[in-house]
């Protein structure tokens, strides 16, 4: 064990001890109340076992029902009779004028303390805010110096408090990583505040009742749950305030995670149901076409491992007795060794093993020729070991009689696609997708939660896109007639942005010839492999090919492309919302004191070069609450989109940017392109000429190179002496 977790284990021993001794010397009476407990346990059980076997018995099993000789005070009292009469007399008391008399008194206290407390801050804080002030003001150029104050303590904070913080974060980290003793201190906090005494006397409560039951003590179970219950009054009020603290700062936490994860589901319902294979996003510049469609790429793919995976469970239960881990652990090596590389040659090795089975069951001779091969170690058991002769070879669905091998084939398909550790989205443009393959050697699963993952974790374990070779789709002439990579797409989930801007339209490629040997829009083929791909990419009924295109206009692509699928408009979207509950007073601080702290900053950086101790304490504190801000409209924020599907159906998408923002895509995904042409110049903006007055000159106008101008120079004849001359 490490030096450091030793003295951490130490400071947990030490923090249990200090509970132990808390609950002996503050909490004496829970322990005595635990012995009664466990005596009443005890009496309870032997007598329903006497009772059970017959036997003769003189204790009292029914101790449960008696009161507690320890001396604690319940709000009720111990009789039904006085019970009720305190029932009785409350609707009195409530309107008894001393009891009015007496609650607008306490009204009029607080309030009298709530106004003294102003009459004394207010000055209080003047004087603060006046010295503040004070001390910011000036004005000098002494740029990157520090005042001695501020040189002192931050010689104090390195060597002192961010030592302390870290280590108070590494220790809270232990803690909340030590099962072992959140499990003590909770154990010895429930003994001390009677929550175990009332556990166990309703374990002994319980057996009591087996044994029959007398309706006529039932008030004297409350009263000594009360009488229990009244020990966490000795718990200083300062306590119960920080744990309703905690606890509804956890609560809010989980609560905004279960409506991130209900828009989520929400999203996917829009996408399973509503959109079709192929779907076109387009909407004005900058409206978020991009954003929208590589959000639903990221949802896509997940939808596609949960579909490959329920082929699997449904072929798993249709056969329950295969040994499928043994046939994963194959397929997985097989895999590995690139054996099999895709769903063709899947089909193409279960057709062998199909004629070879069969003849294997069919043909006497040639299955021990084939025993004999196993035991040499020549050959594989056949269907791994399976007993088809025991277990049987065929399941009826109800919808037909399914063969083992072409189950076994639809499952290595599907367990291929699944398992597959790269990313499912092709695209012609970068996409990071965050799903992590967890695998100890079984079956492998998924982490594909967008939203409760850590940051760091996220980033560590990202797949990239593949890159969207179009000569994948081109059925026709090509860019390279001997691309390599052009046969390979089988199955997958594409997103192309600009599509438009690649097919283009009937305008864009009327001058374009069909016989021609270069590629081009008329003769690649491409509209024709598009539409077919879905086949290839079937398996069981399940499609696992969809594709989604972005453009400003679905104008501008042909109409072949363009009526073949869904046509979504992003028609409004609504501005930024909080989801986590409770946000409103955080909202309410950093509204108060971040933006009139930034126009206090920048008018001290205007005034001055220097930094003081007074702007530093400052600038971190408003530095915390606006990295607190930001990180919860990071994680808990949400838009709402406002689709139109095909002119017609109006949908919501949900956009949260914990999924969609996270470094998955830049928004400047083609800006290469510009930055190559920038970087050929030697002028900045800054060099480029600018108008002299409210009103461009001729010689100004001629330096826009616009069309506009050209045409109109063309009958405009300047002359410096005479004037404007129009041309015959």
């Amino acid at each position: 064990m490490k030096k450091e977790n030793i003295l951490k284990n130490l400071i947990c021993a030490v923090i249990a001890i200090g509970l132990i001794l808390l609950g002996a010397f503050c909490f004496q009476e829970s322990f005595i109340r635990l012995l009664e407990a466990c005596k009443d346990f005890g009496l309870a059980v032997a007598g329903l076992f006497c009772k059970m076997f017959s036997l003769p018995y003189s204790f009292n099993s029914e101790s449960v029902f008696e009161v507690s000789s320890v001396p604690l005070e319940s709000i009720i009292p111990i009789d039904f009779s006085s019970f009720l009469d305190k029932v009785k007399n409350f609707g009195s008391k409530l309107i008894d004028v001393e009891n009015i008399v007496g609650y607008f008194h306490s009204l009029w206290l607080g309030g009298y303390i709530f106004f003294y407390v102003i009459l004394i801050g207010i000055p209080v804080i003047f004087v603060i805010c006046m010295l503040i002030g004070l001390n910011l003001s000036g004005e000098n150029n002494d740029k990157g110096v520090e005042s001695k104050p501020l040189i002192a303590y931050k010689r104090f904070e390195r060597k002192i408090v961010v030592p302390t913080i870290y280590y108070v974060k590494s220790f809270a980290e232990f803690v909340k990583d030590s099962t072992l003793w959140k499990t003590t201190w909770l154990i010895i906090v429930l003994f001390s505040l009677n929550v175990v005494t009332i556990g166990i006397e309703i374990v002994s409560l319980y057996f009591v009742l087996l044994c029959g039951f007398d309706f006529s003590v039932i008030y004297i179970l409350f009263y000594k749950l009360f009488a229990d219950l009244s020990i966490l009054s000795r718990v200083p009020v300062s306590v119960w305030v920080i744990v309703a603290v905690v606890s509804i700062l956890i609560w809010r936490k989980k609560e905004g995670y279960k409506r991130l994860a209900k828009r989520e589901n929400k999203n996917k319902r829009f996408i399973c149901e509503v959109l079709c294979t192929f779907v076109i996003f387009f909407s004005t510049m900058g409206a978020g076409k991009t954003l929208t469609m590589t959000d639903v790429l990221l949802s896509q793919q997940q939808k596609l491992r949960f579909d490959a995976r329920e082929i699997m469970q449904e072929i798993d239960f249709s056969f329950p007795d295969f040994p499928w881990a043994v046939f994963e652990q194959d397929m997985k090596e097989l895999i590995a060794n690139h054996f099999l590389y895709n769903l063709e040659s899947i089909d193409a090795y279960f057709y062998n093993l199909k004629i070879t089975g069969e003849r294997y069951y069919d043909d006497a001779e040639y299955r021990k020729y084939y025993d004999k091969a196993v035991s040499k170690g020549k050959a594989k058991p056949i269907l791994w070991g399976y007993d088809v002769e025991y277990y049987g070879a065929w399941h009826d669905n109800a919808l037909k009689y399914e063969s083992i091998f072409d189950s076994l084939r639809d499952y290595a398909q599907a367990y291929f696609i699944y398992s597959m550790a790269s990313s499912l989205v092709f695209s012609n443009y970068a996409v990071v997708t965050k799903d992590a393959i967890d695998d100890a050697g079984n079956f492998p699963l998924w982490m594909t939660d967008f939203f409760q993952v850590p940051t760091f974790d996220a980033d560590s374990k990202t797949m990239n896109s593949h890159i969207f070779d179009n000569d994948m789709f081109r059925l026709g002439r090509k860019f390279d007639e001997n691309n390599k990579y052009k046969d390979v797409f089988e199955f997958g989930v594409l997103g192309y942005t600009e599509g438009d801007k690649e097919r283009g339209n009937m305008l864009d490629t009327m001058e374009l010839k069909k016989l021609v040997d270069e590629v081009n829009q008329k003769n690649d083929n491409f509209n024709a492999t598009f539409k077919m791909s879905r086949h290839p990419a079937t398996i069981r009924n399940r499609k696992f090919f969809f594709a989604y295109m972005d453009m400003q206009r679905t104008g501008s692509i042909n109409a072949d492309l363009r009526e073949i699928g869904d046509n979504v408009k992003i028609e409004s979207v609504d501005s930024m919302k909080m989801l986590m509950p409770f946000f409103a007073i955080d909202e309410l601080i950093f509204n108060m004191l971040v933006p009139g702290f930034v126009e206090r900053y920048y008018k001290f950086r205007h005034d001055r070069g220097d930094m003081n101790l007074t702007m530093y304490f400052m600038k971190k504190v408003v530095t915390g609450i606006n990295n607190h801000y930001v990180r919860a409209y990071n994680t808990f924020g949400c838009k709402t989109e406002h689709l139109v599907v095909n002119e017609e159906k109006k949908a919501d998408y949900y956009i949260m940017p914990k999924k969609i923002y996270s470094g998955v895509f830049s928004s400047d995904a083609l800006a290469s392109f510009f930055r190559m042409k920038a970087s050929r110049t030697k002028l900045g903006i800054n060099d480029v000429p600018t108008y002299k007055s409210n009103k461009a000159s001729v010689e100004e106008l001629e330096q826009l190179n616009s069309y506009f101008v050209r045409d109109w120079m063309k009958y405009l004849d300047i002359d410096g002496t005479d004037g404007i001359d129009v041309k015959d």
